[in-house]
């Protein structure tokens, strides 16, 4: 009996083949990147990783699940997947953490002008009149629109640092 295979349709962090393949055995992993090993793959497959080619799902009668790469889920993807039965998992709430903290990152390089300070350090030149345009994020209001895992957490940074946060949903 040959075991369920799981093509992998996108990106995917190096190493994890290998990995995968060892810790779960019971389990053909193929990396499918490649649209000619991709085309020879999708009728047997039972999982996949990463969406294939909505208008190929047909072609799969023995895919069960699509593991999605995303926090959403295409409305292309929806129809289909409601019809067949198939089970659609995506990542969401995975990037939250790491997605705030770039955006507090970039909020506090605007706001402090490092960008201009760095600039400066590299030509070896230092204009004092950049102390005026630095600005404390202590102390302001920040609005976030959409309050789903990403917005929370900024929220959450935003008020560690002393801020005001208004948010809508």
């Amino acid at each position: 009996m040959s075991k369920p295979l799981i093509p992998l349709l996108d990106w995917f962090p190096d190493g994890w083949l290998e990995r995968w393949r060892s810790e779960f055995v019971e389990f053909d992993f193929v990396d499918a990147r490649d649209p000619a090993v991709r085309d020879g793959q999708l009728s047997e497959a039972v999982v996949a990783f990463a969406i294939p080619p909505v208008n190929r799902i047909a072609d799969m009668p023995k895919l069960r699940w699509i593991q999605l790469l995303s926090a959403g889920v295409p409305p292309e993807l929806c129809a289909i997947a409601r019809q067949r039965g198939l089970l659609v998992t995506n990542l969401a709430g995975l990037y939250g953490t790491a997605i705030a903290e770039h955006a507090l990152a970039l909020m506090l390089l605007l706001s402090r002008n490092l960008h201009i300070a760095y600039r400066q350090q590299l030509e070896r030149k230092w204009d004092k009149s950049i102390n005026r345009t630095m600005t404390d994020l202590h102390g302001t209001t920040i609005a976030i629109i959409g309050l789903g895992n990403i917005g929370q957490e900024i929220a959450r940074l935003c008020r560690a640092l002393g801020m005001r946060v208004l948010g809508c949903r």
